[in-house]
């Protein structure tokens, strides 16, 4: 599949606001489906408004090219997408992100990004693109990229930025919230 990342819109042809239906048509049937309240180091609050469930669609062995991406939902709408190095094609702006070198990769996609939070010392926010992924010199191809909806960890950044856990990299608060 072609996986073509659109700002806030989605990726290919796998669109936020989706239904688990229409997404269960798409890629097929979850393998797993995980609830928050099932993650036994959460707290209630740590995840309110993130997500309500995520479904799975992860295979091993001769399977492993069937994998889908991981979709996180909200209220039965689409609004995350975790994607893995079996995802080759997934980009932005012809950036790839399995392909070619992640270092260079990660540098070309801050330079096209305007709004950047790092959050701890691990992981960087591109707000204006809704991508997620961890600082250029973590990165590697096993690593997962999420790509999400507009909203999606606002209440995240302002927290991490109040905090001191998240730093303003490049835009203005503006741009966040």
């Amino acid at each position: 599949m072609d996986w073509t990342i659109s700002p806030y819109l989605g990726v290919g042809e796998l669109k936020f606001g989706m239904s688990q239906a229409n997404v269960a048509r798409l890629l097929g049937p979850a393998v797993t489906i995980t609830q928050a309240k099932d993650i036994p180091f959460l707290e209630p609050e740590d995840y309110e408004g993130l997500y309500s469930h995520e479904e799975v669609r992860a295979y091993g062995g001769e399977d492993y090219e069937k994998t889908m991406p991981t979709v996180a939902y909200l209220d039965d709408s689409a609004v995350s997408f975790t994607f893995f190095e079996v995802h080759q094609t997934l980009n932005i702006g012809g950036i790839p992100f399995f392909d070619g070198l992640p270092r260079d990769n990660i540098l070309r996609l801050k330079d096209m990004s305007q709004s950047i939070v790092h959050a701890g010392e691990e992981s960087y926010f591109f707000m204006d693109l809704g991508i997620t992924l961890l600082d250029e010199n973590m990165f590697d191809f096993s690593d997962t990229v999420i790509v999400f909806a507009r909203g999606q960890y606002d209440r995240f950044i302002r927290d991490g930025l109040e905090s001191g856990y998240c730093q303003l990299i490049k835009g203005s608060l503006d741009d966040l919230i």
